[in-house]
This record gives structure tokens, C-alpha cells and sequence, in this order.
């Protein structure tokens, strides 16, 4: 270090004298410019200058080494933390963990609102026939029976019996009767039906002359094992009124229900 400050300040010393020395050799002065010798002054008092500041650096520099170096100090106090930097770019998404365990189930909702009725679906197939049922017991053989009237019978006031038939037999029948009037003058026929007891009846208002009327009864009873059943006619006038024509049918049958009249 001692060597490179005695050789820099020498080097400045060779430069100012070389310096002055070409630029009065080179250079004359201008008019009211400095003379030569004014000018050499001036260098040599600037090299003299850097003489000294070379002595200077010398004895600095034998100063410095033979003194000891001091020893290192104590380490300063920490100065404050600086400001946060910006924050950094924030990195890739990282993989999908596990998937987790599957939680208990949750409570059941609510019904929901009942839907609209579907559509009717197509009708099924025909089942197979069942098996035949026993046979129902057999009933009660009926039977029947028939008057007719064989020629024309003149109706009188008191009545008399058109048709019978005998003592049919005891239990329940269905009796119907017709009857065909032919008026030789105007009257009024009334009929009826009887086996017991009278069970039906019916009048024709007027009859006029010259014209036929026809009547039809019909009803049921049930009557004894001496009973006859009959159909009963008389008249308003003697023999004003014929019957050409007449039927009398009983059907007996098992059990009779007879229906309430209608009012």
C-alpha cells in the first residue's frame, strides 16, 4: 500500500513537469496571456504541492503498519424489520384428497302431494272358467190348469159363474182370465175372480149396443184342497149383454209373494 501512494504521487509530479514543458514549446503565448516563466512557476508550485501530499501518504503509510490493528467492535443493535413484499404467486391447485366416509342418513321429508290418477290400464286377460257347482236341489213340479167358455152365455143381473175349475188342488196359483162381450142392447158387465175368497174384480161402464168389449183379469191365491177357482160375471140388465168368448188359466206355483198394492 506504502508503495502505491509514493509511486502515484510521483507520477502526478512527472506529469505537471511534463505538461509545463510541452505546452511552452508548443504554445506561444496570446496576447496579455501568461509568459512561459509565469506559467513553469505555476506547475512547479503545483508539483511541489504534490511532493508533500506524497510525503504525507508516505508517513501515513509507515504509520499504518506498524500499528497494531484495533480490535472489532460490538456487533451493533438489530435495525427494524422492513416492510412485507408483496405477496407471491399463489401456487397450483393441489390433488383431491380421499373421498370421506359416508354420513348417517338424513331424516325422512315430508309426504309429498298426492299425483293425478294414471291412466286405466288394458284389461287383463279372461280368467279360466271355475269348476261347476253342485246341482240345486230340484223343485216342486208345477202344474196347470184351463177353462174355456164352449158357446155364448146371456148375463143376467144376478150373476152366474162363466168358468170353473174344479177343486184344483190345495196351494198357491197364478190365475188370469179373458173375456168378450157382445151387446144386443147397452149395459154394464162386472166380473171377478174367486177361489176361497174373491181375489180380483173388474166393470166395464157402458157397453154399448151393437158393439163387443173384451175384459182381463188376472191375480194370484192361494186356496184349500176343496176349493174350486171361478170367474164370476153378471150384468145391470137381463141378458142385454153375451159372452162369446172367454179363458180361464191357473198355474200353481211353489212359493207365492204377493207384491203391496200401488196407490
Amino acid at each position: 500500500m506504502v508503495r502505491s501512494l509514493v509511486s502515484t504521487a510521483w507520477r502526478q509530479r512527472l506529469v505537471a513537469l511534463l505538461g509545463v514543458v510541452a505546452l511552452a514549446l508548443t504554445v506561444p503565448p496570446a496576447f496579455g496571456a501568461p509568459t512561459v516563466p509565469a506559467q513553469i512557476k505555476s506547475v512547479l508550485k503545483i508539483a511541489k504541492r504534490a511532493d508533500k501530499n506524497a510525503s504525507a501518504a508516505l508517513k501515513l503509510a509507515k504509520t499504518s503498519a506498524t500499528t497494531p490493528a484495533s480490535s472489532v467492535g460490538a456487533t451493533g443493535p438489530k435495525g427494524d424489520t422492513g416492510a412485507a413484499g408483496p405477496a407471491g404467486v399463489v401456487g397450483a391447485t393441489g390433488a383431491p384428497g380421499a373421498q370421506g366416509d359416508t354420513g348417517a342418513a338424513g331424516a325422512n321429508g315430508a309426504p309429498g302431494v298426492k299425483g293425478d290418477t294414471g291412466l286405466t290400464g288394458a284389461t287383463g286377460a279372461t280368467g279360466a272358467t271355475g269348476p261347476a257347482g253342485a246341482p240345486a236341489p230340484a223343485g216342486a213340479g208345477s202344474k196347470g190348469f184351463v177353462d174355456k167358455l164352449g158357446g155364448e152365455i146371456g148375463l143376467i143381473t144376478g150373476g152366474e159363474d162363466i168358468l170353473l175349475i174344479p177343486t184344483p188342488g190345495a196351494g198357491s196359483y197364478v190365475v188370469t182370465a179373458t173375456i168378450e162381450f157382445r151387446a144386443d142392447g147397452a149395459d154394464s158387465p162386472t166380473c171377478s175372480l174367486s177361489g176361497a175368497t174373491e181375489f180380483d174384480s173388474t166393470t166395464i161402464a157402458n157397453v154399448y149396443q151393437n158393439t163387443r168389449a173384451t175384459m182381463t183379469l188376472n191375480g194370484a191365491a192361494t186356496i184349500g184342497a176343496g176349493d174350486d177357482l171361478k170367474l164370476h160375471c153378471l150384468s145391470v140388465g137381463d141378458n142385454q149383454l153375451k159372452a162369446t168368448r172367454a179363458n180361464l188359466t191357473a198355474i200353481s206355483v211353489g212359493t207365492l209373494t204377493v207384491a203391496p198394492t200401488t196407490p
